[in-house]
């Protein structure tokens, strides 16, 4: 009786949590469209936006596809590999380039997002869970609700297999590490942070036959959930090329920071909430 009871508190909360995070959204969104109006977007700055998404869901495709048509106004897409390669080799950014990624290696990204991708030549990187690939988890589990979810749209979310990974491979996407669990690094010791890294590392080479060469952390804030200044160095001292966060932001150089800004992207948003993330006061898109 206890379980059970405990059991339904728990759904009551989650149905009354996701209403009020959907009231939260909209707010949000009704705000930001209102904000976005006297934005403009710079296309003569040159720099690299590095964009991420978590998922796209099958009602997300059209919208995904759309967000790419207006990107492409914005920038030139180019891979993330290449992207890393300009703001760290201290070379002159040229023009305006867009890397985008994919964090938590979630199934429907291979099924909705690679097509898409495909259609406009534009490539990305996927962030991988090593511990989740091939799994599908309960969104009811307390275990994964913080943390997955509000990104689920039924009872279970799947992953990526390793066969999905190597297709993706092959169509020219690459596949990064977001840990071998899934923790906040900023939690955990400096030696298990580095085991999640390298395992996660070695993993990944070990099933695709390719180097893991750039890392993700889980969550993203820099302070909040990973340490900035020790991680971005461990996992360097590992052999990753890059680090990425959750931290809006345009980039050129890594001169002030460790670890990449990304702008977080959610496939069906209006064209009106890219143009205040990106935008500025005085140029028209």
């Amino acid at each position: 009786m206890k379980n059970n009871l405990e059991i339904k508190r728990y759904k009551d909360w989650c149905a009354n949590d996701g209403a009020l995070a959907y009231f939260r959204r909209s707010l949000r969104d009704a705000a930001v469209s209102c904000l976005s109006i006297p934005r403009r977007v710079n296309r003569g700055k040159a720099e690299i936006r590095f964009v991420y998404y978590h998922h796209i869901f099958n009602d997300e495709r059209k919208g995904f596809d759309r967000q790419l048509h207006y990107l492409r106004n914005f920038g030139e897409f180019i891979s993330h590999d290449f992207a890393v390669d300009l703001i760290t080799k201290n070379t002159p950014i040229d023009g305006r380039y867009i890397a985008i990624s994919f964090d938590d290696g979630f199934k429907c990204c291979f099924e909705n997002a690679l097509p898409v991708l495909l259609d406009h030549n534009a490539s990305a990187i996927f962030y991988v869970v090593t511990d989740l690939i091939g799994k599908s988890i309960s969104l009811g589990d307390p275990k994964h609700a913080r943390t997955f979810g509000a990104r689920g749209t039924g009872s279970t979310l799947s992953f990526l297999s390793w066969e999905n990974c190597k297709k993706m491979v092959t169509a020219g996407m690459e596949i990064g590490s977001h840990t071998r669990t899934h923790p906040k690094l900023i939690s955990l010791s400096e030696f298990h942070a580095q085991e999640e890294m390298l395992t996660s590392k070695l993993e990944i080479e070990k099933r695709l036959s390719i180097p893991c060469q750039h890392f993700c952390a889980p969550f993203g804030r820099p302070g909040v959930d990973f340490n900035s200044e020790r991680d971005p160095k461990l996992a360097a001292s590992i052999g990753y090329k890059s680090f990425a966060s959750g931290f809006r932001g345009n980039m050129t150089s890594l001169t002030n920071s460790n670890f990449l800004n990304r702008d977080q992207l959610i496939a069906n948003w209006g064209n009106q909430q890219i143009r205040y993330f990106f935008g500025s006061t005085k140029l028209w898109v």
